[in-house]
């Protein structure tokens, strides 16, 4: 299967939503843990990208805020998907269509240290088929994000076996923390509620678990 293959078979097998993502969904994680909306805006206000960005809802209301922000995502080199996007978000922010950058996540377009905050949002973190390949694209994030910078992911599990991002459209689970053992990093886990997390595929029962979302900060 070829990468453009598999990212419009996710474009039209995933929830609706995960491709229309608003800056509302932001605001939601924060005001349900111990943060707030100022939190979020101290975090965009350098200049921030949002990984697979899909229709560019939260890239088009981060524009409307006065927010430096860039979307990046492998589905803006498809002719069709692209015709699709500039027919939903005509009447959104019109510089828009400038701040989408077609590329391979796993490969990110950009220099070294360019970004102040980046964003996963339901993104292609969330699509990956291995721990490999998990560790891969957040190396590339890691690549890209400035010292000082932070690096949201969103959904975290925090269970007895360690921190991992609930990967649902895979049936999978990876591990968060081992990434950043030789990393120079700070990572926040904000509790926003709580999830059912299955030890695997054949485990029958699960349990609860605290979930929400992981703030990683990169240190000098």
């Amino acid at each position: 299967m070829t990468t453009m293959t598999l990212i419009r078979r996710i474009w039209h097998d995933c929830p609706e939503g995960w491709l229309r993502r608003p800056y509302q969904n932001l605001i939601d994680d924060f005001i349900k843990s111990d943060k707030t909306e100022s939190d979020l805006q101290r975090l965009l206000q350098g200049k921030t990208l949002d990984i697979g960005a899909g229709f560019g809802y939260l890239v088009s209301d981060c524009l409307d805020r006065g927010y430096d922000i860039w979307g990046v995502d492998a589905a803006y080199s498809d002719d069709e998907l692209m015709a699709k996007i500039k027919e939903e978000m005509k009447d959104k922010n019109p510089n828009l269509l400038e701040r989408l950058v077609a590329g391979d996540v796993s490969i990110l377009p950009f220099n070294d240290n360019s970004f102040d905050f980046i964003i996963n949002l339901c993104g292609p973190l969330t699509w990956t088929t291995s721990q490999e390949e998990f560790d891969c694209l957040l190396l590339e994030q890691w690549r890209v994000i400035r010292e000082g910078g932070s690096i949201y992911i969103s959904q975290i599990l925090d269970s007895d076996n360690g921190l991992f991002i609930d990967n649902a459209a895979q049936d999978r689970n990876y591990f968060l923390a081992p990434f950043f053992n030789d990393k120079q990093a700070k990572i926040d886990i904000l509790i926003t509620g709580s999830k059912k997390f299955y030890l695997s595929l054949d485990d029958p029962d699960g349990f609860w678990t605290p979930s929400g979302f992981a703030l990683i900060t990169k240190l000098a």
